[in-house]
């Protein structure tokens, strides 16, 4: 027979199955402890890796730059020139040849006849007459019963956009008697000069 100690049943020994249930309930901050130092030993690891290569780049020399090939840069646009009428020309303002046409239309007619007139005056507006071709009216010092009218030559048709009411412009074109037009007519104009008003 063999030696039970006292207090103790008689129970054949069992044979070893494992971890025994209380040590398998650990402590859920055992786990977090080694999480944390995994991560602290990641971090330390990927740091040295990172100045590692930070140092390495600092030895080798920086790449040479290459030149990529682009399309040539497009020219300025140059700004249009206008065709003008050839000189001499007979200097006037718009208040002159109003108060002069308002006098005597005829005699203002006469005077300037087929003349190449430099007009200096205030853009009163870009207009549109009858027969829908754009021109520039230029203020005048009488009340507007009597007008200078600038027709644009035909290549200096985009000047009209370049200036408006306001601008201060001198003009040359010819003028035309024209017996059926109350206004002062200067045809085949060219704007000479616009101040933008102040």
């Amino acid at each position: 027979m063999s030696h039970v100690p006292p207090g103790r049943p008689n129970t054949p020994p069992v044979p070893y199955q494992g971890v025994s249930p209380q040590a398998e309930r650990t402590n859920p901050l055992v786990y977090v402890g080694i999480g944390l130092a995994a991560l602290i030993a990641l971090g330390a690891g990927g740091g040295l890796l990172v100045w590692l290569l930070m140092s390495k780049s600092a030895e080798r020399p920086a790449p040479a730059l290459v030149a990529v090939p682009t399309a040539p840069a497009k020219p300025a646009t140059p700004k249009r020139a206008a065709v003008v009428l050839p000189g001499p020309a007979t200097a006037a303002t718009a208040d002159d040849m109003i108060a002069r046409g308002a006098t005597d239309k005829a005699e203002a007619d006469k005077a300037y006849q087929g003349k190449t007139i430099d007009v200096t005056g205030d853009v009163l507006g870009i207009r549109t007459d009858l027969t829908g071709r754009e021109f520039v009216a230029l203020s005048g010092g009488v009340e507007r019963t009597l007008g200078v009218r600038c027709f644009l030559k035909d290549e200096n048709r985009f000047q009209a956009s370049e200036i408006s009411s306001g601008y201060r412009v001198t003009i040359r074109g010819r003028y035309e008697v024209d017996p059926a037009e109350p206004n002062l007519v200067l045809r085949d104009c060219a704007v000479l000069t616009a101040t933008a008003p102040q």
